[in-house]
């Protein structure tokens, strides 16, 4: 028998969770997700949510959990250095007063923010479907059908960055390797972070520490698959070698989680939007971790997609239109082609390692970091997007 909603989410991550949240008050929502993985405290993973994110989640409800276990960052610092250079004051540095007193960012562990957004998911209208249908996706001029079970007026495809609907929908995707891991592990550490987050721009790209609850830390650390091979063993760290990248200035550290290990690259569709079928989350764009803005990208896709249908719906317009499509396209496309190109370029502009480009990049840092109004727009773009 089949079944018609309003708007058909496919992916039941963080990102697919939250579109179906924010739409489910004025349509018929049905999110179509895999079973997933059983949730456990040994994951590394967390997110620095940015203002906008943190505006997107008050929105569903969720404000509440995420101020009892997300840590504020009050300050950062950004260092250009190689491996073996002696400690240096950072290049670059933001505080509160870049954020007009606000936290730069909320760090809360990816788990916990699935489990809100799961909580949320249980008490509202939403259709949760169980995703065990062929990939099969037919398109009209009034709607679209997905598994020959499932019609919808408006597709959703957040199912990641190895998008099926995508491909389905027609939508080329611009796809970039780096050639380079993302490890994430948490660490303790004997002196206080003080709620300060660092980034060092090393030789084989970014390694950040993000503050935990606690004498805790979540580091992403770049390296390239050789190095990789050489300091993981199974679910065990070279801490030698981490410990050199991650400095001395809290003391020893040791391994408190399991460690994650992801393959980076560029991703980024060459439309947003096809047909009845607009793409959210990794489906559109996928980049490097660098300052953590790849889920908040995300969200801003859910920002702008509540915007457009509360508009569309307010107006008694089509959801999922051929109009419906270009207006959620304009509103997006442009902050997420310049933002996953900026960060392609920095990655680029960081693996110069000649004498004369590193000292014009740190030349660049401490004139910016001598520019309050300038640093203040950075936090303001970082935050909420061109």
């Amino acid at each position: 028998m089949e079944k018609v909603y309003d708007v058909l989410v496919v992916g039941g991550g963080l990102v697919g969770m939250a579109t179906a949240l924010a739409l489910e008050s004025r349509q018929s929502v049905a999110l179509l997700r895999r079973e997933a993985a059983p949730r456990t405290e040994t994951d590394p993973r967390v997110v620095a949510l940015a203002q906008a994110s943190l505006d997107v989640l008050s929105a569903l409800g969720v404000s509440s959990y995420i101020a009892e276990n997300a840590t504020p960052i009050f300050s950062m610092e950004l260092f250009d250095r190689d491996l073996d250079d002696p400690p240096t004051p950072a290049d670059l540095t933001f505080d509160t007063a870049a954020a007009q007193g606000a936290p730069l960012a909320q760090v809360i562990a990816n788990r916990l923010l699935e489990e809100a957004l799961e909580r949320k998911l249980k008490a509202s209208s939403v259709t949760v479907l169980a995703h065990d249908l062929p990939f099969d996706l037919e398109q009209s001029p009034t709607q679209v059908r997905y598994g020959k079970a499932l019609t919808a007026r408006l597709l959703v495809a957040a199912d990641g960055a190895q998008s099926r609907l995508r491909a389905l929908a027609g939508i080329d995707l611009i796809a970039k390797p780096y050639d380079r891991c993302a490890l994430s592990v948490i660490v303790e550490h004997e002196q206080d972070h003080c709620h300060r987050a660092v980034q060092y721009f090393y030789a084989s790209g970014p390694f950040g520490r993000l503050p935990l609850e606690g004498r805790r830390s979540a580091v992403i650390w770049t390296e390239t698959p050789a190095v990789v091979d050489r300091v993981l063993d199974g679910q065990k760290l070279d801490f030698d070698a981490l410990q050199k990248r991650f400095g001395y200035d809290l003391g020893p550290i040791s391994q408190g989680s399991g460690v994650g290990c992801q393959a980076l690259h560029l991703g980024l569709a060459r439309a947003l939007g096809r047909g009845r079928v607009v793409l959210a989350g990794d489906s559109a764009h996928s980049v490097h971790p660098m300052a953590g803005l790849g889920l908040n990208f995300g969200f801003r896709d859910v920002a702008a997609l509540r915007a457009t249908v509360d508009r569309f719906t307010g107006l008694g317009l089509d959801i999922g239109g051929e109009v419906f499509i270009k207006a959620y396209s304009e509103r997006r496309g442009l902050d997420t082609t310049l933002n996953a190109l900026t960060i392609d370029r920095l990655h680029a502009a960081y693996g110069l390692r000649r004498p004369l480009a590193a000292q014009a990049r740190r030349s660049v840092m401490q004139c910016l970091d001598k520019a309050p109004s300038v640093k203040r727009l950075l936090t303001r773009v970082a935050n909420y997007g061109v």
